[in-house]
């Protein structure tokens, strides 16, 4: 799991396990999470024949997301539904938002919560804020590792959401 922001984290499906485990209560260590958004296209809600997680203080949201992508309009769905999400339980702690590897459906969705709470940046310059913070949390050189791969119907439909909301900018 990786810092990206603010009460913003990146991961993948273990530290989203793993999240949701701790959040439970079963342990202490790591941040806070009050919330888990899953892009996996696989459920992941129970373990161990429990259900997780078990703590009625945690939200999690299940916005699953073809590995890969299946599309702009998946993309922006999932956006319509989780954003709002994330804006609201960062209010109470932290949000982890991941998939399958951390590579990218998570980062893209983070570079679009990124977007949504900061206007200046662009869809680019919001991939390379978590580029860089994963980087640097992989304890990797910022400007030499590869550390996110977002599908290119990701990347559009990122473009997509930000132009829809931001007509006067470039």
């Amino acid at each position: 799991m990786w810092s990206i922001a603010e009460r913003l984290w990146l991961g993948n499906i273990v530290s989203g396990e793993r999240a949701l485990l701790e959040a439970s209560g079963r342990r202490t260590a790591g941040p806070e999470i009050v919330a888990v958004v899953s892009l996996c296209a696989m459920v992941q809600l129970e373990r161990c024949g429990e259900r997780v997680p078990a703590n009625p203080d945690v939200k999690w949201l299940h916005l699953p997301i073809a590995d890969g992508g299946c599309g702009v309009d998946e993309f922006l769905t999932a956006l319509a539904l989780g954003l709002p999400f994330v804006r609201r339980e960062r209010q109470r702690g932290g949000v982890l938002v991941h998939c399958l590897a951390g590579v990218s459906r998570s980062p893209s969705f983070v570079a679009a919560a990124l977007c949504d709470e900061r206007p200046e940046l662009t869809a680019s310059a919001a991939f390379a804020v978590v580029a860089v913070a994963k980087a640097r949390a992989l304890g990797l050189d910022p400007t030499t590792a590869q550390v996110l791969a977002p599908a290119e119907d990701l990347r559009r439909g990122l473009a997509r959401y930000l132009a829809e909301r931001r007509p006067h900018l470039p």
